[in-house]
């Protein structure tokens, strides 16, 4: 069954997401599967935020909101509390 994350982000933090030329989005998307994604626009009732949003099974979208991400981005977790 596949499942979809919507995480909201400050803007501050899309950078560290996608890596240079998309590399560490890529790579967290390779090693767990799931198709994470950040969108192009900001927020529209918020400018200063985007969505991240994560697809894939349960397991998938858990290991890359809670692992991956924390281990290829070190200061995101302060940005999804």
């Amino acid at each position: 069954m596949q499942v979809r994350q919507t995480l909201i982000i400050p803007l501050a933090g899309a950078g560290m997401i996608v890596g240079k030329q998309g590399k560490t989005i890529k790579m967290i998307n390779t090693k767990t599967g799931a198709n994470a994604a950040l969108a192009k626009d900001p927020l529209e009732s918020d400018k200063t935020r985007k969505e991240l949003v994560i697809k894939g099974t349960h397991a998938q979208v858990h290991t890359t909101q809670h692992t991956e991400t924390q281990t290829h981005c070190n200061t995101l977790p302060k940005y999804l509390s």
